[in-house]
C-alpha cells in the first residue's frame, strides 16, 4: 500500500470527522434559532425580586427563615417581616412568660408571605389568646414533608406545646413529591435561598420512602442556550415522572403528623386554608375517618382577599381564617 494511498485515507476520515462537527454545529444552531423563535429562553433565575432574603440553608430541611427584621416595598405598599432567633415570625406582645404553647407549622399561607407581621393569621390568633403563646413557624414554600421535619426538631425544644395548627392548601401534594415543575420554580426563585427540597416517594413495598434534600440539576451553559436548557428540562420531566401518588403519600403524612402529636400528647388541628370542591371533599372525609381535627378556612380568592399583583391572602382573608381557626380553639380551651 503506497504512501499516497494512505494519506488519502488519512484525508478522507479527517474530513468526514469535520463533516459531522459541522453538521452537528449546524444542528444545533438551526434548533436554538428555532426554539428562540417559538419563545424557549435558556434558563433564567429570577434576578429582579422584590423582596429582601429570608431563607439561608439547612441540611436538614432544605431551607429554614432568617433571623432578621425586612422592611421592604411590595406592590406600593409597606411590608415588615420579623423574624426571631428561634426562626419564628414575631405574633405580638406577650404578657410575662407564657407557659402554654400554639405552635403554627405550613407554608407562606401560615407565614404571611407579602403581609406585614400584624395580618398574619398567628398574630391574631395570638390577640385573642393571651394566655398562650402563639409561635409562627410558617415558612414559605414548605408543605407537609418539611412542616412534619420541622415539627419534629422543635417539639422536644418547646416547653408545654399544647396544640398545632398546620395550614394545608393544595400545592403542598405537589411539594412533597418534588417533581420537575416545583425543582424548576424553587431553582427559578434560587435567589431566595430555598433551593433544595427534601420530598418522599412509594417504595416498591407500598411504603414511605424519605429522600434528603435535591435540587433541580441545571445543566452547564443551559443559561446559555435555549436547547441545552430543553433537554435539561426533559431530563429532569423523565428522572421526576416516576414521583407520583402524591395525595396517598400527603394523607400518609397527615397520619404521621397526627401521631407524632398524640404521642406528645399534642393536640394537631388541620386547617384547610386553599382546596378545590373535590379535594376538600376527600381531605375532610379523610380527617373524619382517622379521627384528625380539621377547620374548613376555605374561602373564595376573589381581588379584595388578594395581595395585589402578588396573589398571597391578604390580611382580611387572614382574619376571616384567624375567626375560624378562634372558634376551634376555644373549643379545646374549654374542654382542658
Amino acid at each position: 500500500m503506497n504512501k499516497k494511498f494512505i494519506n488519502a485515507i488519512k484525508t478522507s476520515r479527517i474530513s468526514k470527522i469535520l463533516l459531522l462537527k459541522v453538521s452537528l454545529i449546524s444542528v444545533f444552531l438551526f434548533s436554538e434559532l428555532v426554539l428562540r423563535i417559538l419563545g424557549y429562553l435558556p434558563f433564567q433565575a429570577i434576578d429582579n425580586l422584590d423582596t429582601p432574603v429570608m431563607f439561608e440553608y439547612d441540611h436538614y430541611l432544605g431551607w429554614r427563615n432568617k433571623k432578621g427584621n425586612y422592611t421592604f416595598q411590595l406592590h406600593g405598599d409597606n411590608i415588615n417581616t420579623t423574624i426571631l432567633h428561634n426562626r419564628t415570625r414575631v405574633t405580638g406582645e406577650k404578657q410575662g412568660d407564657l407557659q402554654k404553647k400554639i405552635i403554627c407549622i405550613g407554608g407562606s399561607y401560615t407565614q404571611g408571605w407579602a403581609i406585614s407581621d400584624n395580618e398574619t393569621y398567628p398574630w391574631k390568633i395570638q390577640k385573642k389568646f393571651r394566655n398562650f403563646d402563639v409561635l409562627n413557624y410558617g415558612t414559605s414554600g414548605y408543605g407537609t414533608y418539611q412542616s412534619l421535619l420541622l415539627l419534629k426538631n422543635i417539639i422536644p425544644k418547646t416547653k408545654s406545646p399544647k396544640i398545632v395548627i398546620y395550614g394545608f392548601i393544595d400545592h403542598h401534594e405537589q411539594r412533597n413529591i418534588a417533581r420537575q415543575d416545583w425543582l424548576l420554580l424553587l431553582s427559578n426563585l434560587s435567589k431566595r435561598n430555598h433551593i433544595y427540597t427534601p420530598y418522599v416517594s412509594l417504595a416498591k413495598n407500598k411504603k414511605l420512602a424519605f429522600h434528603p434534600p435535591e435540587k433541580y440539576p441545571k445543566w452547564p451553559f443551559s443559561h446559555y442556550s435555549s436547547f441545552i436548557s430543553m433537554v435539561n428540562r426533559k431530563y429532569v420531566y423523565i428522572k421526576t415522572m416516576s414521583r407520583r401518588h402524591q395525595r396517598k403519600i400527603t394523607k400518609e403524612l397527615l397520619s404521621l403528623m397526627n401521631k407524632y402529636c398524640d404521642r406528645s400528647n399534642i393536640i394537631l388541628l388541620i386547617a384547610i386554608l386553599k382546596a378545590n370542591d373535590d379535594m376538600k371533599k376527600q381531605y375532610i372525609s379523610f380527617f373524619k375517618k382517622n379521627d384528625i381535627y380539621y377547620v374548613d378556612c376555605v374561602f373564595p380568592f376573589t381581588a379584595d382577599m388578594v395581595v395585589k399583583g402578588d396573589g398571597h391572602p391578604n390580611g382580611k382573608l387572614n382574619t376571616l381564617w384567624a375567626q375560624k381557626l378562634s372558634r376551634a380553639l376555644q373549643e379545646f380551651v374549654n374542654k382542658n
